[in-house]
């Protein structure tokens, strides 16, 4: 099951991700979307095998404040392949 995680400080690595969620099971992966703008929120996924464990630890992680953020954490919608592509700006002429 892959798990949407949310409002990520900049500072938060994909080795915290995944042992933020070791606890719950065993974790696949766990990866940072890249942004575009340093500004813009942060979010990162996270692939747990097993979709009981993966309930449990939305269910457990909910108000978690990684990195002095509190994060949101829900199961990821479906996104089309390649939605991670670099985008070119529409401030850049």
């Amino acid at each position: 099951m892959r798990i949407f995680i949310g409002n990520l400080a900049w500072s938060t690595t994909e080795g915290e991700l995944e042992r933020l969620f070791e606890p719950y099971g065993l974790v696949d992966r766990a990866q940072i979307a890249p942004a575009s703008e340093p500004r813009r929120i942060r979010v990162g996924f996270v692939v747990m095998p097993n979709p009981t464990e993966a309930q449990a630890a939305i269910a457990g992680l909910q108000g978690t404040v990684l990195g002095g953020q509190r994060v949101t954490i829900r199961v990821a919608r479906q996104q089309p392949k390649g939605v991670w592509r670099k985008r070119s700006s529409p401030w850049q002429a």
